[in-house]
């Protein structure tokens, strides 16, 4: 038990121990970190060019062609040339130390303007005679803190820097401890300079022919760039580039002269001096550090004493007037003054924009002769293309010619020609998943125009699209001077669509028509986005292929509101109720807005109910409502009269609004169709045995058909106005203010078989006073179609004769018909008879007739 708490403190000590040797390696690994040692770039390793120490003591260090661009930075290390001091004095590694007879470093900041290509240091040190300077401190220090350790001996040398470059990137570069040992020597050259120039590459940058030597050219140089074979510098007012050069030594005396020297076929046609506010155009190496002709204060220490030893000039330009049309080549000339400045020029480059290749694509469709063409599903169309070389002394070589088409746009085999020869398919490289072939073209010379033409096909989700097509290869002069450089030429863009889609100079807009039923519209409607997926909204930037948002594409909220009330309006109606003017088509707006504009695309709403068909396999939708038609009228009713009581319209489901309303020409019915045994209500109108419901067949063109239209059939009301009229009274005889008739309904006149019979009572008077005709009401008998009437006389009266008519009118009782009446009701259902009685006697028994309303009427008044 006495164990316990000396294993306790064994396990406390155990875990203090972990803890501190945790927290030691901690303090160990952190000061490690901030103490983390510079990488070390030793000179010895590294590539590098040394000045010839005979003849013309040049290097060249780049001379490429491509998007470029150059700079110089660096500094001098010493107080100045032919100071009176016997002896410069050094503190090694003394940032804080700005005393100008202390200078043992000097920085200055490099902001890039491109990517670095490639990136040269060149450093001088004047020393005694047979002494060299201590190397063991002398470097490049770099943004990040590392070093480029000068470990060789002194040469005119230039270091391939490009890989530390790179690695420390922009910021200040220090040159450290290079030194110029004086001595006793008060009138000699003393120099102590650093340069580093750097080649920039940038694809924003024109295309440019760069050359940047290294020198060592006392009181005059030249840096020529360009000869009669090289590539054309662009003409004057087109062309930009860019000077640099470092040059050293006393250049505080005056009369130094910076020359561009233009040429043609080696012949000078012109000079210029150059010059800004900082460099005078006879002084210009006076001391200065200068970015476009602004002064440099980013060094350190800045150095504004007497006698600086060093020159850095950056100079960038467009449409100087120093680049006269057709240069082909130029000379950067240095002149030392004749005051007795000696300079030594060390580094110094040119960048000029060249003559490249320039061609002219223009795309078009054959056969309309414009860029944008209209091509439905299924159908071919050719595409032509025309590329004119518009400069004649450049061009292309390993040359490429790629098509790009949109989805659902296919290249139609064995279609490819190049100047009118056909190219077989196994010539091109296809890649299908981009939709796209190359015609690898190396048999097109440079500067030659040619024209390509092919065939494209859609298919049957085909909307729109544009076809992208471009030659592109590497820059060719002569036919002899080829270079890496690619260049691209792009062509306008051949823009595909089917007929329905809008589109302006950017994009294009595409919707298509809907059928939509009257049930269904507060569904649609009440989705976000149901009447764009509805309608396949779809938009596209014609120049990118790219799509719009359909979030963008607005509706517009009137014409929506309208079909909104027509629906409402319409689930009001009573039966029968006419729904034409609710039931229809309807114009519905889609808008995309870019850039200030409106981009608007209206296509057509069919508002459709059950008696609608919308035949989309046919193109077609054709309207008609139900109606009703008494059997008598049915029998002789005609197709426009139909078309007109049904409200019949045959409309083009996929064309534009203007054009969709078909004519009525082309709508038959089925009228005259026989009675069709087995599905009676087929039967045409005209032929119809019954009432009863029929289904009405519309045709359009022959083709599309509807037969949803149901025709209701009826036994018509028939209306029979009769009246009784006494001829010739007698004083002595009553006048009957009633009369009585016996009406039969016969199925013809032959047999006279009654189908129903019927009994009533009307007006009846003197023919001296007016009488109302008495109107009555029944359903006609399916079968007959004659009513006969049997007038029941009062005693001493006798029947005379009768007048009809199917208008109601004055009767004229000298027209009377001495027979009693057969009124034909096959084609009118309301006819007017007048019948005519007149007295037997003039001396009548007393009372004798019964004036009442005979009770056995069952007519429908």
């Amino acid at each position: 038990m006495r164990k316990k708490p000396l294993l306790k403190l064994t396990i406390f000590i155990f875990f203090f121990l972990v803890i501190l040797t945790c927290q030691k390696s901690s303090i160990v690994q952190a000061e490690t970190e901030k103490n983390e040692l510079p990488q070390i770039y030793f000179s010895s390793e590294y590539p590098r060019k040394t000045l010839p120490t005979t003849g013309t003591q040049k290097v060249t260090l780049f001379n490429d062609i491509g998007h470029y661009s150059i700079q110089t930075i660096g500094g001098s290390n010493t107080y100045g040339f032919d100071h009176p001091s016997k002896k410069t004095e050094y503190k090694k590694e003394d940032l804080t130390d700005l005393d100008p007879l202390h200078i043992n470093s000097t920085g200055m900041d490099y902001i890039p303007n491109g990517k670095v290509k490639k990136a040269y240091l060149f450093f001088f040190e004047s020393t005694e005679s047979g002494i060299k300077p201590d190397r063991k401190n002398t470097y490049i220090e770099g943004p990040k803190g590392n070093k480029f350790k000068i470990d060789t001996g002194k040469e005119e040398t230039f270091y391939d820097v490009t890989e530390f470059i790179k690695n420390e990137g922009a910021g200040n570069y220090w040159g450290k401890n290079i030194e110029s040992d004086r001595r006793d020597m008060a009138n000699a050259d003393n120099l102590a300079t650093w340069g580093i120039v750097f080649i920039e590459e940038n694809a924003d940058f024109p295309i440019r022919t760069t050359l940047v030597e290294g020198l060592k050219i006392y009181t005059q140089g030249v840096v020529t760039l360009g000869d009669k074979n090289s590539i054309p510098i662009k003409e004057f007012n087109k062309a930009s580039g860019s000077f640099t050069g470092l040059v050293g030594g006393g250049n505080a005396m005056g009369g130094d002269i910076l020359q561009v020297q233009a040429y043609k076929n080696n012949q000078l046609i012109k000079a210029t001096n150059l010059s800004d506010d900082i460099r005078p155009a006879s002084n210009y190496f006076n001391g200065s550090i200068t970015k476009n002709g602004q002064d440099i204060k980013t060094r350190k220490p800045n150095a504004e004493v007497l006698n600086n030893n060093i020159d850095i000039f950056n100079y960038d330009f467009e449409e100087a007037d120093f680049v006269p049309t057709g240069l082909d080549r130029m000379d950067l000339v240095f002149y030392a003054g004749w005051f007795g400045d000696a300079f030594t020029a060390q580094m110094a480059g040119i960048s000029l924009d060249v003559q490249e290749p320039e061609y002219q694509l223009v795309a078009r469709e054959a056969e309309s002769q414009q860029a944008d063409f209209k091509i439905q599903p299924n159908e071919t169309k050719t595409i032509v293309t025309t590329a004119t070389a518009l400069d004649v002394s450049t061009g292309l070589y390993q040359g490429r010619y790629i098509v790009s088409l949109p989805e659902h746009l296919t290249y139609v085999a064995e279609s490819f020609t190049l100047n009118g020869k056909p190219i077989k398919d196994s010539a091109l490289s296809m890649t299908p998943e981009a939709n796209q072939f190359t015609l690898n073209c190396d048999e097109i010379g440079p500067n030659e125009a040619f024209t390509v033409s092919y065939q494209v096909q859609a298919d049957e989700a085909f909307i729109f699209g544009g076809i992208h097509q471009k030659y592109e290869g590497l820059m060719v002069y002569n036919k002899i001077n080829q270079t890496t450089v690619d260049l691209s030429y792009q062509s306008n863009v051949a823009f595909g669509s089917l007929d329905p889609v809008v589109e302006d100079e950017q994009f294009a807009l595409y919707a298509e028509n809907v059928a939509v039923d009257v049930s269904e519209i507060e569904a649609l409607f009440s989705t976000k986005d149901g009447m764009r997926a509805l309608a396949k909204v779809a938009g596209i930037n014609k120049e990118t292929n790219a799509k719009t948002p359909l979030a963008t594409v607005e509706e517009d909220k009137a014409q929506i509101e309208a079909i909104k009330n027509a629906t409402e309006r319409y689930q009001q109606l009573a039966k029968w109720e006419d729904a034409s003017d609710l039931i229809k088509p309807y114009p519905f707006t889609f808008s995309y807005e870019h850039d200030g504009k409106t981009l608007q695309k209206t296509i057509t709403f069919f508002l459709t109910n059950e008696t609608t068909k919308v035949d989309k396999e046919n193109n077609r939708v054709i309207y008609g409502f139900d109606f009703k038609m008494s059997l008598q009228d049915a029998k002789k009713v005609m197709e426009n009269e139909v078309i007109d009581i049904a409200h019949i319209s045959v409309w083009a489901f996929d064309k534009k609004p203007e054009e969709q309303a078909l004519p009525v020409e082309k709508i038959h019915l089925n009228l005259k169709d026989p009675i069709d045994l087995v599905n009676e209500n087929q039967t045409g109108l005209n032929h119809v045995p019954k009432v009863g419901d029929y289904q009405l067949k519309i045709t359009y063109d022959g083709v599309s058909h509807n037969h949803l239209v149901t025709a209701t059939i009826y036994n018509p009301l028939l209306t029979l106005h009769l009246k009784q009229v006494i001829l010739d009274e007698e004083a002595q005889l009553v006048i009957p203010t009633k009369g009585y008739f016996k009406v039969e309904h016969l199925n013809n006149l032959t047999e006279r078989q009654v189908s129903a019979a019927y009994h009533g009572t009307g007006n009846s008077g003197s023919i001296e006073k007016e009488v109302a005709f008495t109107a009555f009401q029944y359903v006609k008998d399916q079968t007959a179609t004659w009513i006969h009437i049997q007038p029941i006389l009062p005693e001493y009266y006798e029947y005379v004769g009768f007048v009809s008519s199917t208008i109601e009118e004055a009767h004229d009782e000298k027209k009377l018909i001495s027979t009693l009446p057969d009124i034909d009701f096959l084609n009118d259902q309301e006819h007017w008879v007048s019948i005519y009685l007149k007295p037997t006697t003039n001396a009548p028994k007393s009372y004798s007739w019964y004036y009442q309303t005979n009770l056995l009427w069952n007519g429908l008044p």
